[in-house]
């Protein structure tokens, strides 16, 4: 069956992407990265015969460059996901504060909340691997560990440290794994930008790659434009690649992923000296990100955000998180992190999750398009039938593809003013409070007695150590 599909991407000018390519290679080799542990430069050398350095940098001569990035584009690529595959949605990262819809504020999160919180999302089939809020109770230090046991405590998906841990603590994440029977994430973040390897990760990684309870994921930087890296192409887009490609060499020298660059940029606006994840500029970068991608990969970036600088959810959140979703689904993406989170990672909302829900339903409905079934004869002999019936409210045709036509969802009901003050004015808010409620009273999961008093006794020695 053909389909009417849109679609939406964004041009760069001719040999642009060489352009990078070339500068991110001659940036390599001529500048390199900040790398000074003798120990991870007797590594790299080892590796990659042919590295150099200059004072504190390590220097990658253009060879190797590019025959890892020929390696990367020779791979057999199998696209993950296909445009009409269910969209879906998920992964916020940590936040300090919850909006609160209740009390209508914004307060520091709460060992309560966070248990409440991930009961619903996993109710409601929402992935995710951090804990989606801070637990306010404990010591800065103490959170990571104590908002990991609070999610496995509550949930068989949920629990894992938001930085890579110093060693004393990375053992209490090992003693919960094996008294949870599950792999801790941990994420390892391989650049300080700008052009700084991070040695405390690195060595962490090589340190412990081969841990049976952990499941280490290894990721580059997050550059700024405008902040850690420059706001001007395309000695941007030069930067990112480089240190993205620095960061690709060690990955596969340590644990042989021979995954594409990263590549992200998030922009930086002076006038409120924040980073600006939402809104036209990002999503401009976030475009073309994805299309140097697509040269590196042979697809789509499969991933997207749902990003907003909104504190709350209302009007804002819902659009940018509508323009970042609609956009990115355009260009690849069927899954969505941040689901929930917003203000960057200042706030969470549950909320937000109902209503992110929408928003990812709609953009799937969008990318299956609408039905073309009918010949021309076919067509001609519908238009006349509802011409002599005076509409097409009855008509085959519109009763058969009604359901595929329109999208149908949790929130946001297309009524008229009559119907919505019949109904007694149901705001979208209160209506996606009471869908928060419900679904979390449908988590049955419950994590043995005994497993939960082991976990609350590695806290307790937590406590004691770090």
């Amino acid at each position: 069956m053909n389909r009417l599909k849109p679609y939406s991407g964004i041009e760069f000018p001719d040999d642009y992407i060489s352009t990078v390519v070339d500068g991110a290679a001659r940036l390599l080799e001529e500048l390199g990265i900040e790398l000074k542990s003798p120990a991870l430069r007797s590594f790299f050398s080892e590796y990659y015969p042919g590295v150099s350095f200059k004072g504190d940098r390590i220097c990658f001569p253009r060879g190797i460059v590019h025959n890892f990035i020929d390696e990367l584009r020779a791979q057999p690529h199998i696209p993950k996901y296909e445009h009409d595959t269910v969209l879906s949605h998920g992964e916020s990262w940590n936040c300090l504060n919850l909006a609160d819809t209740k009390s209508g504020t914004i307060r520091p999160a709460t060992e309560k909340d966070l248990a409440r919180i991930v009961r619903f999302l996993d109710a409601y089939g929402v992935k995710g691997l951090v804990p989606p809020v801070s637990p306010s109770e404990y010591d800065a230090h103490l959170r990571d560990l104590h908002g990991t046991r609070i999610c496995l405590e509550n949930s068989p998906v949920y629990g894992a440290p938001t930085d890579t841990p110093e060693e004393k603590e990375a053992e209490l994440y090992k003693e919960m794994s094996r008294v949870a029977e599950r792999k801790i994430w941990i994420l390892g973040m391989l650049l300080l930008n700008p052009m700084r390897f991070d040695e405390r990760v690195m060595e962490f990684v090589l340190k412990h790659r081969d841990a049976p309870e952990f499941d280490i994921q290894m990721v580059s930087g997050l550059p700024s434009l405008g902040s850690t890296s420059p706001l001007v192409y395309p000695a941007a887009h030069i930067q990112g690649l480089a240190e993205d490609l620095a960061s690709c060499l060690f990955m596969k020298a340590s644990m042989g992923y021979n995954e594409p660059p990263y590549l992200r940029g998030d922009p930086f606006d002076m006038r409120y000296m924040n980073f600006v994840i939402a809104g036209p500029e990002y999503i401009m970068s976030d475009m073309a990100n994805r299309k140097l991608y697509k040269y590196f990969a042979g697809e789509d970036r499969w991933w997207g955000y749902l990003l907003t600088m909104s504190k709350w959810p209302d009007q804002q959140a819902m659009y940018e998180r509508s323009t970042c979703c609609y956009l990115q689904a355009l260009n690849g993406a069927t899954y969505f992190k941040g689901s929930g989170q917003m203000a960057s990672d200042e706030v969470y909302s549950p909320e937000q999750v109902v209503f992110d829900r929408a928003i990812v339903k709609g953009a799937e409905h969008m990318l299956k398009g609408s039905a073309v079934t009918q010949s021309v004869d076919e067509a001609l002999e519908t238009i006349k039938e509802g011409i002599s019936e005076g509409h097409f409210l009855s008509h085959d045709t519109t009763m058969e593809n009604f359901r595929d036509f329109f999208c149908e969802t949790e929130v946001f009901p297309a009524t008229n003013l009559g119907q919505w003050k019949s109904q007694g004015e149901p705001g979208d808010l209160e209506q996606a409070s009471r869908i928060v409620e419900k679904v979390s009273q449908e988590n049955e999961f419950q994590r043995p007695s005994e497993v939960i008093k082991e976990l609350r006794n590695i806290c307790k020695k937590g406590e004691e150590i770090l």
